[in-house]
């Protein structure tokens, strides 16, 4: 669904603006989730505005960005089973 005000793609701008750049804006959310419970386990959908990386080298820096642009989203992997087949690679922290 399209965004505005109270809704979860809402965003600071004014929409009587009478230049390009009085259009966009300054605010808005970090990240969108849609998340449904039913009786075969959770379905979530998501949107990130930019990738999974903080590395603006890596190719998932910016990614997943298209799709958060045109309101689309990727569905959210919850079973092990499917995070396992999608992990590319695994960091390892020990003190």
């Amino acid at each position: 669904m399209d965004g505005g005000y109270g809704t979860v793609d809402a965003a600071a701008h004014d929409p009587r603006a009478d230049s390009p750049d009085g259009f966009t804006f300054g605010s808005g959310p970090a990240r969108r989730y849609i998340g449904v419970l039913t009786r075969s386990g959770p379905v979530g959908l998501s949107s990130l505005p930019g990738g999974t990386s903080a590395i603006p080298t890596d190719r998932h820096y910016l990614d997943l960005l298209p799709a958060y642009l045109t309101d689309d989203e990727y569905p959210v992997r919850v079973s092990r089973s499917d995070i396992r087949h999608a992990t590319e690679s695994v960091t390892r922290l020990v003190p």
